[in-house]
């Protein structure tokens, strides 16, 4: 699912990590995140959940809505560095459009199956964010190949089984590989 922002459809994080940045996700996702993480925060003053969770105690906004738009130009870029290194080091030639289409078609069956050339390619990729949706809210910044610290700061944390309870409760479900990310 992709967003196309319109007036009022994407709304800003009154909880963010880095207000200059000012995350925003659909209006609906917003509302339900500042309400969950109220709730968050009656039950640290209740002494219901462990108050020195760094990550799960009071709740930030460290990512939300990212524009696919931007991304795609990004990846495009990328992809087209890419292209240009193959060419020169493949010591190909190009003098018309003709050439080109041959030569990059003959690339482009090689390396299109692991990285879209297309929008559509792109956005059904998995190297397109779920952030793209409006429906992806953070609330840290870790790295996400880093399984250790994912334990240290989420899994194992005591406000864990209390962080699953109400994100769910509130309509969210946790990304089984990013548990700051929540859905």
């Amino acid at each position: 699912m992709i967003v196309k922002p319109v007036k009022g459809n994407l709304k800003n994080f009154k909880r963010t990590a880095k207000p200059a940045e000012a995350p925003q996700a659909l209006n609906f996702v917003v509302d339900a995140f500042e309400q969950m993480a109220r709730q968050f925060e009656k039950c640290a003053m209740l002494g219901k959940i462990d108050n020195s969770d760094r990550f799960l105690t009071n709740l930030k906004v460290y990512k939300g809505y990212q524009d696919q738009n931007v991304l795609y130009r990004n990846h495009l870029i990328t992809y087209s560095r890419s292209l240009n290194v193959i060419f020169k080091r493949n010591g190909i030639k190009i003098r018309n459009f003709d050439e080109f289409m041959k030569e990059l078609m003959v690339i482009l069956s090689s390396t299109a199956s692991r990285n879209a050339f297309t929008r559509p390619g792109y956005l059904k990729s998995k190297r397109c964010p779920i952030n793209c949706s409006g429906l992806a809210v953070e609330i840290a910044d870790l790295d996400a190949s880093n399984d250790e610290e994912k334990m240290k700061q989420f899994v194992n944390s005591r406000n864990w089984d209390f962080y699953l309870q109400t994100c769910s409760s509130y309509g969210f479900m946790v990304d089984a590989n990013v548990p700051w990310r929540m859905v």
